[in-house]
C-alpha cells in the first residue's frame, strides 16, 4: 500500500489522558505517517435506489464482505434491497453521528500516532486504509492488515438518543469516542499474539489477555488503563487497592491451572461483577491480573522485546519469570 507522508507527530494526547505520561519517543514520532479517514457512510446515505447501493457495494468489496457480511447473502441485490429500505430510518442516527464526529481530525491524529508505534515495533507491518460506516448498530469494528472499518454509531456515547440493543450498561459505557483507537488495536493484537490453543488453563487465558492489553498500551501509550481494559476509574482504583485480596483468591482456591470452562468464564467473561471475589470486583478480573503479570514479566526481563513477548506462547514461563507479586495494602 502506498503511504503519503505529510506530518510528524511529536506529542499527542487523548481527551481522557488524565495523569498518564503522554510524551512520545522522538524516534517513534519521527516515523512518517498520515491517516486520512474515508467517511463511507456519506456516499451510502446519498443512495436513493437499490442500484445505488449495489454500486456502493461493488466499489467497496472488502467493506461489503467483511463489515456488512455481503458474502453471506445470495446476491448483492438482496443486501442492497435491505439497505435501501433501512437508510431512511437511520437519518436521525446519522445526524447524531455527524454531531459527534463532524470533525475527525483528532481521530486521524490518534490513529497516525498508533500506526507510528506499530511501525516502530513491527517495521514490515502494513498501514491499513481507515474507513467509517453507520449501519444501525450492526458492527462496531473490523480490522485486517489492509482495512480498518469503524462503526461510528457504536461510539457516539452514553448520552446518545440511540444505543445498541440488548447491551448491558457496564459494556455500553465503553462505546465512547475515546475507546475507538484502543479498541481497534486490541483487535489488531490477534495478528501478533501467539497462543497455545492446546493449553486450556485459566492461566493461559489470563496471560493471553494480558499480552493483548500490553500490546495495546504499547500502541496507544497515552490511553488510560481504564480505557484500555474497559473498567471504570473507580473499578480500577478498587482492584489496585485490593490486588492482594484478588490474587489470594486465585492462589488459595488453586484456580490458575483450572480447565473447567464455566469456572474460567467466571473470571474472564463479561460480567458486571465477580461476586466470588467481592461485590465491587469487576468482570474480567482475570484479564486484569494477567495484564499485571505480563507487565511484571516485561519489567523483570528488560531484554525481552514486544515481539518476543507476543511470540511467547508458554504461559507458565511468563508467569514464573514475571516474579509477580501483588502490591500489599
Amino acid at each position: 500500500m502506498n503511504r503519503n507522508y505529510a506530518f510528524l507527530l511529536i506529542f499527542f494526547a487523548f481527551a481522557a489522558c488524565e495523569n498518564k505520561e503522554c510524551e512520545i519517543d522522538p524516534e517513534i514520532a519521527a516515523i512518517p505517517m498520515e491517516v486520512s479517514i474515508e467517511r463511507k457512510e456519506v456516499p451510502l446515505f446519498k443512495s436513493t435506489t437499490s442500484a445505488d447501493v449495489r454500486a456502493f457495494l461493488e466499489d467497496n468489496p472488502t467493506l461489503a464482505d467483511y463489515f456488512l457480511d455481503a458474502n453471506q447473502y445470495p446476491s448483492d441485490s438482496v443486501l442492497a434491497n435491505q439497505m435501501i429500505n433501512l437508510i431512511p430510518h437511520l437519518d436521525s442516527l446519522q445526524m447524531e453521528v455527524d454531531g459527534k464526529f463532524g470533525d475527525i481530525s483528532w481521530l486521524e491524529s490518534q490513529y497516525a500516532s498508533a500506526f507510528q508505534h506499530l511501525k516502530y515495533y513491527y517495521p514490515t507491518a502494513k498501514t491499513p486504509k481507515v474507513q467509517t460506516m453507520v449501519t444501525g448498530f450492526y458492527r462496531d469494528i473490523y480490522f485486517s492488515d489492509s482495512l480498518l472499518v469503524i462503526g461510528l454509531d457504536f461510539f457516539i456515547g452514553e448520552d446518545s438518543k440511540y444505543k445498541p440493543n440488548n447491551v448491558p450498561a457496564y459494556i455500553a459505557r465503553r462505546f465512547k469516542p475515546d475507546y475507538i483507537v484502543p479498541a481497534s488495536f486490541f483487535f489488531l493484537s490477534d495478528y501478533y499474539n501467539k497462543v497455545d490453543y492446546g493449553d486450556n488453563t485459566l492461566l493461559n487465558e489470563m496471560i493471553t489477555a494480558g499480552k493483548t492489553y500490553y500490546f495495546t498500551e504499547r500502541m496507544v501509550p497515552c490511553a488510560p488503563d481504564s480505557i484500555i481494559i474497559g473498567f471504570s476509574e473507580e473499578e480500577l482504583r478498587e482492584v489496585h487497592k485490593n490486588e492482594d485480596v484478588v490474587w489470594a483468591n486465585f492462589v488459595q482456591n488453586q484456580l490458575l491451572y483450572e480447565t473447567e470452562p464455566k469456572l474460567i468464564n467466571k473470571f474472564m467473561g463479561e460480567r458486571p461483577n465477580v461476586y466470588e471475589i467481592g461485590e465491587k470486583c469487576p468482570g474480567r478480573i482475570g484479564a486484569w491480573v494477567g495484564w499485571e503479570i505480563v507487565r511484571s514479566y516485561m519489567e523483570n526481563n528488560p531484554k525481552v522485546t514486544l515481539q518476543e513477548l507476543m511470540e511467547e506462547d508458554d504461559p507458565k514461563k511468563i508467569f514464573t519469570l514475571s516474579k509477580y507479586r501483588p502490591n500489599p495494602h
